[in-house]
Parts: structure tokens; sequence; C-alpha cells
């Protein structure tokens, strides 16, 4: 029996690929290397030969399987690695902004000793700081340091990015341009996909 591997995230999985709406140009603009879609046009597309929708998903569907075994990061020492309360704490840090102990308190249902007890925890590992509240001086506000920032990113990317830099190195980079703007227009089709209820 095969050891069992944890299905990969889904592809829309903002940790995964981060990409953003392009300006469509015009039909084959000239001088641009583009098409009405936003993908780049090179003579290796037009060699390649035609594959129905059907057989691209499962092809995909495999690449993609093996994309996230080979390529999946792992932390080497886990004393290194976030806890689950610790991530979701500053994952609401960076999303809701700076905020109280009895904002957070509330906001998270947790007593404000704990609360207290994780805040200097943290900013001891220069993950979040306390500041006076500009608006009233009596209050502190508890902020995401850039350091704390940073982390939160390194711990919610799925993939080992520098371990797919060697691989992709290995790429003719035409073919990696080619890839990553096929993988970018997929996305978008994805985005516009209506979920199977």
């Amino acid at each position: 029996m095969s050891a069992w591997t944890p299905a990969p995230p889904p592809l829309s999985d903002p940790a995964m690929i981060r990409t953003r709406p392009r300006d469509c140009i015009g039909p084959d603009t000239p001088g641009t290397g583009q098409s009405a879609s936003g993908f780049t046009n090179y003579p290796q597309a037009a060699s390649l030969p035609a594959m129905d929708a059907d057989a691209f998903a499962e092809r995909f569907a495999d690449a993609y399987q093996g994309v996230y075994l080979h390529g999946v990061r792992r932390v080497r020492d886990k004393r290194d690695q976030l806890t689950r309360e610790t991530t979701a704490f500053l994952l609401h840090l960076a999303e809701a902004g700076p905020m109280t102990l009895t904002e957070l308190t509330r906001h998270l249902d947790r007593a404000p000793s704990t609360l207290s007890e994780m805040v200097d925890q943290l900013a001891g590992k220069d993950l979040v700081r306390r500041e006076p509240d500009p608006a009233d001086a009596r209050r502190a506000l508890i902020w995401l340091t850039a350091n704390g920032r940073d982390i939160l990113a390194d711990t919610l990317r799925v993939l080992d990015r520098e371990r797919l830099a060697r691989a992709a190195a290995r790429l003719d980079p035409k073919r990696r341009a080619l890839l990553a703007e096929a993988l970018a227009e997929l996305v978008q089709a994805l985005k516009t996909e209506k979920p199977d209820l």
C-alpha cells in the first residue's frame, strides 16, 4: 500500500498562485507579443498539437498533483513553525489592522489574560509590538511588525519557491515564460467559473 499523501490545496488558494487581471491590449497588437486574451505569443505555442479541454484537465490535474508532491514547502525545524493559534492571531492583525487587547479579546473570543500572555510572547519574538493609541494614550494598540508579516507570509506559503526556482532553471527561458502566462490565464478563467452546487 502506498503512503498516504495529503490532497493539495485548491488552485485558487492565494498562497499558491497570486495574479492580477491583465488589461486586454487588442487582437494581436503589433509589437506587443500579446493577443487580446493577454496570452504571450511564442513560436513554440504554434507548433504544439491541439488538445481538447477534457484531455487538458486530466493532464493538468496530474501535473498539479506532481508539483504539489515534489514542491511542497517542508519546515525543517518545527520550532520555527507557528502554531495554528499564533497563525490565526497574526492573520487577524494583518487583515484587521492594529487593535487593542480588549478588541482582540472580543474578536477572537479569548480571555484577556490568555491574549495578554500571547502578546507578550509574540512581542518578545518581534512578531507584534505595543504602541500607545494616538487617540487615547491610556490605551495600547497591538501592531503586526514587519518581521511578523514576513514570517506569517512564509508560514502561509505552500510551495518551496527555492526548490521551484531550481527546477525551473532547467527549462528554456521562453518555455518558462510561456508556462507562467498559461497558468495566469488559467487562473483568470477559473475565477469566472461558477462553483458546482
